[in-house]
């Protein structure tokens, strides 16, 4: 009996502990949301978008820059799984830095107005957030 219960508290002990050293795994999908006046707010996480089994979501920021100026724009857009489609875009060089930051994988997380400007650009990197499947 006491075989039993020691293997039992092993068997417990190591379940528990491959849990605790899997990590939180969060996923994320494309969210929006538009106001009667047109402004609105969308995030999501780039891993889920592109590994989604629709062919439908998805969730990006751009940077923009022409020769010859210095001028610098960026820009969001994301569609939701029901295909609702949203975007803004901008000149101010701290949401241009912020765009630049989004890399492969993470999360992002946008607002805008009534206008398509965008106002808040937020980006997250993390070891919970869903990567891209290859």
């Amino acid at each position: 009996m006491k075989r039993v219960a020691m293997g039992s508290v092993v068997a417990v002990s190591m379940v528990l502990s491959a849990v605790a050293w899997a990590g939180y795994k969060g996923s994320v999908p494309t969210t929006v949301s538009r106001a009667a006046d047109g402004s609105g707010y969308a995030y999501g996480n780039l891993g889920h978008a592109r590994n989604s089994a629709n062919a439908v979501e998805y969730i990006f920021c751009s940077v923009t820059a022409s020769a010859g100026t210095t001028t610098q724009s960026m820009g969001c857009s994301a569609i939701n799984a029901a295909g609702v489609a949203v975007g803004c875009y901008s000149y101010d060089e701290k949401l241009i830095r912020a765009a630049a930051a989004v890399g492969t994988d993470g999360q992002i997380y946008f607002t805008w107005d009534a206008s398509s400007l965008c106002k808040i650009l937020q980006v997250t990197h993390g070891s919970h957030l869903e990567p891209k499947a290859p």
